[in-house]
């Protein structure tokens, strides 16, 4: 059985052993935040109102 390092970089992708399982160290790009706008908060009026499990945090 091989050991495998708790990182390696491979092919120019970073990744590191969590467990079993070897996961690729992925970032996102910051993004500017948006807002919703008019018709996104009538959405979540309704859905608030008539479909309470539909609502996001």
């Amino acid at each position: 059985m091989t050991r495998f390092p708790k990182e390696m970089t491979e092919n120019g992708i970073h990744y590191t052993l969590h467990g079993d399982c070897c996961f690729h160290d992925l970032d996102l790009p910051e993004s500017p935040r948006q807002t919703i706008g008019r018709f996104g908060r009538m959405r979540k009026v309704y859905l608030e109102e008539h479909r309470p499990a539909y609502t996001l945090v």
